[in-house]
């Protein structure tokens, strides 16, 4: 079976479907199975909220530990009352959660096409209630590295495929666009707020419904200006040159590809939009502008919405 397409949420679901036979067909008893289940929807609820940007492949050890803080975020949201040791879960139910989703990926890791495994060393993942390890991010001497590498490629070769590859990066490191966002812009979804010094990107986020993101005027004018004369104005700029549009596939190996030659030895598109969200706190940003700017529902996966205003955006994108 194919392990992964571009929607981690349709993949999981995909999965979930085929392991839950499996387990059933393995005469599992009724209560574990209704307790596997129960964990795997609700991690299947974690990637729809937190792991939108990752492939199912990209899934380790770090978004496991994230999904046990998720829970308990999860639960005192519901009105959940602390126990003894105050947490929200008790280790026992996060025991059985855990071995849940352990067998589940073990399932996935056994009857992929691609022979992928995960989570080999279970006993290395915590699933205690402290705050989770941060998510990778690029530091300032690597964006610096990155971006530099990017616009020497322009430089000494400006072709359609360097000036999409900056394009793409810097939408996601400097607009905090998704991956899958990233790769659907057309001509026509940027828009010129000359008086503010930005780009407004029209893009469809998560549910398939219309959002504005924002990004320096100065971070891809050359870009845009490029595509301008190249392109027409409907046009999708995130194509092959056969004119088929990219897919996070090809993009995952080609960003991981330009860290390397940048001197960057991370892996993953989700971190640039991670690098953002870094950027902005380590400048004090309010936390309510942050959420605006990357078009966060909650802080903590909750439903509370932001009301950073664009003033308020503008001035975070733009300072130096």
């Amino acid at each position: 079976m194919k392990l992964c397409t571009d929607d981690i949420v349709k993949d999981l679901m995909r999965w979930e479907k085929v392991y839950l036979r499996f387990i059933k067909g393995q005469r599992y008893s009724e209560n574990t199975v209704k307790i596997y289940t129960y964990a795997i929807s609700l991690f299947i609820e974690y990637a729809r909220e937190e792991l939108e940007e990752i492939n199912i492949d990209e899934i380790n050890e770090l978004y496991i530990s994230g999904f046990f803080v998720y829970l308990e975020e999860l639960s005192e949201k519901r009105g959940y009352k602390k126990n003894i040791e105050g947490n929200f879960l008790m280790d026992s139910t996060k025991g059985a959660y855990f071995k849940g989703i352990a067998s589940f990926f073990k399932f996935i890791g056994k009857n992929n096409n691609e022979k992928h495994s995960f989570l080999q060393d279970y006993e290395d993942i915590k699933i205690t209630n402290k705050q989770s390890k941060p998510h990778e991010y690029l530091n300032a001497d690597e964006i610096k590295r990155l971006v530099h590498y990017l616009e020497k490629k322009i430089s000494l070769k400006p072709n359609f495929l360097n000036y999409r590859n900056a394009l793409l990066i810097k939408l996601m490191l400097f607009s905090g666009l998704r991956i899958s966002e990233a790769l659907g812009v057309k001509m026509n979804d940027f828009t010129l707020l000359e008086e503010k010094g930005l780009y407004k990107i029209r893009i469809y986020g998560k549910g398939g419904y219309q959002q504005d993101a924002y990004i320096a005027l100065d971070k891809i004018l050359n870009e845009i200006n490029y595509f301008k004369e190249n392109l027409s104005v409907g046009s999708f700029i995130m194509v092959t040159n056969k004119g088929t549009k990219l897919n996070r596939s090809n993009t995952y190996t080609m960003i991981n590809l330009i860290y390397k030659k940048a001197h960057i030895f991370k892996t993953g598109q989700h971190i640039l939009r991670h690098s953002l969200a870094m950027m902005l706190i380590k400048r004090k940003v309010p936390i309510t502008t942050i959420q605006k700017t990357l078009r966060h529902t909650s802080i903590t996966s909750t439903t509370i919405y932001a009301r950073a205003g664009i003033d308020e955006v503008a001035e975070a994108l733009t300072q130096n």
